[in-house]
């Protein structure tokens, strides 16, 4: 549309401009005849690019249903569809390698209307198969509307899928790896951001079907469909986030409504800042070779299992060769609930854990908690943290551990009560004042199982626990204790001032233990500040040995490392004497400066944090919860405490 032009006039031979008043009613004359010249808003279709169909159409407007379009098919191609338009036709978005095609809805009532859609590479006539990347844009009530769309469907390629500023998205997604690729190098990656912002199906979300996909839902984004799953061919990686108040994953209540993290593949969920998900079925780490981890961190940040029931590790008790393995951590006032059982390793050969850390964090069951189905189970309850459940059950391999004098506890809320067949182990750290404790409450207690008290004297008849005073030692100088009379330490550095605690079991007649602790130093600690990284520091290192200590008997270790830490950013490494590695402690506690855990043998062992001088909150704030995620996966490959 041409612009309306003024221009100067003459006035007595020269050339003059209009007086001030006249020179507004002129521009105001103008702007109304453009106006009226110009009537409604047009509907619009703008391309740039490489934008055409299968057939040769290059004006989208054109395009009808069964249309196949390509926006970036041999060069970078852009099509914009705003304006309350509607466009129609099958999409292929940067369909080859090196070219980026980019697909964006813009506007309440502009829609984009397929079968399916693949964002990035293609396997149809012409196409490479590789490479390639597709986004689509849906913003500010902006929608797409179909069957199935993959991002990064093929090798090589990677397709981004932005809903931002109230778009909506209606159909299932896939991301990395469409149904028929094994390759693991396809990405997918979406986000939904912002309040109004929504996928919506009647299927499920598939997030790394074979190679990488990721999500984040944040800042009241939301998604709901009739499941999902995390990784879900052997060798892929899925990654959700549902971060901030009003975020949310919801699943329909179908019984066949289930959320698998770590279905063959590797699934992580995490749940933070008051983020929510529901679902009416969870799985994690449900086949051979798989690995679920669920992270829920921060007040108000939730996950709802329906009657379907949650399964840590493996998907059923008579299945055999599950070796997955899958954690779920509660922390920082998260909740977890289960209207139906729980259970945590449910196939042989599967390994599930979990840690419920920290004032307010909360695991409720209305069922069965079981501690170990047919695999091994550890849940650890540390620094004021609660479970309750119906009934509770520990197996023959399994291990519970609750840690006195931080609030933590353990409830079997019916009848049935608790039934001990593995390892119960109540633990006292070097900041747990002495006294009386009972964190276990059961209306019956059954099994064959044992009861371990570190620190203190187990009373099989209260189920209470007699902690002890700490006896004082000095650093590098062995201090012996009587097991029978004393079962905690406290190790001082006189030169810097740090100090480490030692819990023991009590012993039924006198038993005397010495115990060494020295600081470590030097090339010790250079080796393993190498491992770190780089916004981590070492908090505290020591070198341990005994006299009169049974190899294999459990001993509860408290090193100081100061205040101001998170949960989720510490790490204990183990020495074997030449080198380091990440120990497998599924106990760890952080409570009035000490970070405390469970070993089984003395030698060498440290606990990492984040560093003292702060790196930007940023940074903080995306990586923190992958870093200490990370660290639980890592240490599946070092030392295991029992």
């Amino acid at each position: 549309m041409k612009r309306a032009k003024l221009s100067a006039h003459t006035v007595n031979g020269r050339q003059d401009s209009a007086q001030p008043a006249g020179r507004f009613r002129q521009v105001a004359l103008a702007a109304a005849l453009a106006s009226i010249m110009a009537g409604p808003a047009q509907a619009a279709f703008v391309t740039t690019g490489n934008v055409i169909s299968a057939t040769g159409i290059t004006d989208p407007a054109n395009w009808v249903p069964s249309t196949i379009g390509f926006v970036g098919n041999t060069a970078d191609g852009r099509l914009t569809i705003d304006a309350g338009s509607a466009g129609k036709g099958e999409l292929r978005i940067g369909r080859t390698t090196g070219v980026t095609g980019t697909l964006t809805v813009d506007g309440a009532g502009s829609t984009y209307t397929t079968g399916n859609i693949t964002a990035g590479g293609d396997q149809g006539s012409g196409a490479s198969g590789n490479g390639g990347t597709g986004i689509v844009n849906l913003t500010h009530g902006g929608s797409v509307i179909t069957n199935v769309a993959t991002f990064g469907g093929y090798p090589n390629s990677t397709g981004i899928l932005n809903v931002t500023t109230g778009g909506h998205f209606v159909g299932t997604v896939v991301l990395g790896g469409n149904s028929g690729n094994t390759s693991t190098s396809a990405t997918g990656i979406a986000t939904v951001d912002g309040v109004g912002s929504s996928i919506t199906g009647t299927t499920a979300t598939t997030v790394g079907n074979s190679g990488t996909g990721l999500l984040k839902i944040t800042h009241g984004g939301s998604i709901a469909n009739t499941g999902g799953t995390i990784g879900a061919i052997a060798g892929s990686t899925g990654l959700v986030s549902v971060d901030g108040t009003g975020s949310s994953w919801t699943t329909t209540a179908a019984s066949t409504s289930a959320l698998n993290v770590g279905f063959r593949g590797n699934g992580t969920l995490q749940i933070t800042s008051s983020g929510s998900v529901a679902s009416y079925i969870g799985r994690m780490g449900r086949f051979a070779g798989s690995s679920g981890h669920v992270m829920l961190d921060g007040p108000g940040s939730s996950w709802s299992v329906g009657a379907g029931g949650l399964f840590i590790g493996g998907g059923s008790p008579t299945a055999t060769g599950i070796t997955s393995n899958s954690l779920i951590t509660v922390t920082d006032g998260a909740a977890l609930s289960v209207q139906a059982d729980a259970q945590l390793a449910v196939s042989a050969g599967s390994e599930g854990t979990t840690l419920v850390n920290g004032a307010g964090s909360a695991w409720t069951s209305t069922g069965v908690l079981r501690i170990g189905s047919a695999g091994t189970g550890r849940a650890s309850v540390t620094d004021g943290g609660t479970v309750a459940a119906n009934s509770i059950t520990v197996n023959g391999s399994s291990l519970l551990t609750v840690d006195l004098g931080t609030g933590s506890a353990v409830t079997a809320t019916g009848g049935e009560g608790l039934a001990n067949d593995g390892t119960i182990r109540l633990v006292a750290g070097a900041g747990t004042a002495n006294g009386s404790y009972a964190p276990i409450s059961a209306a019956t207690w059954t099994g064959a199982g044992t009861v371990q008290a570190l620190g203190g004297v187990y009373d099989p008849t209260t189920h209470t626990v007699g902690v002890s005073t700490a006896a004082a030692g000095t650093a590098g100088v062995e201090k012996t204790i009587d097991l029978s009379t004393t079962q905690r330490l406290l190790i001082t550095d006189t030169a810097s001032g740090q100090a480490v605690g030692a819990s023991f079991q009590a012993a039924s007649a006198p038993t005397d233990l010495g115990l060494t602790a020295s600081l470590m130093g030097g090339s010790q600690l250079n080796s393993l500040q190498g491992l770190l990284d780089p916004d981590k520091a070492i908090l505290s290192a020591w070198n341990f040995s005994a006299t009169g200590y049974a190899q294999g008997d459990p001993t509860y270790l408290s090193l100081e490392v100061g205040p101001g830490q998170r949960f989720l950013d510490l790490a204990v490494w183990h020495f074997n004497g030449a080198t380091w590695d990440k120990y497998a402690n599924t106990d760890l506690a952080y409570e009035n400066g000490f970070a405390s855990f469970a070993v089984t043998g003395f030698s060498g062992y440290a606990v990492s944090g984040v560093a003292p001088v702060p790196v930007p909150a940023a940074a903080w704030l995306f990586g923190s919860a992958l870093a200490g995620l990370a660290g639980f996966t890592r240490r599946k490959g070092g030392p295991v405490s029992m």
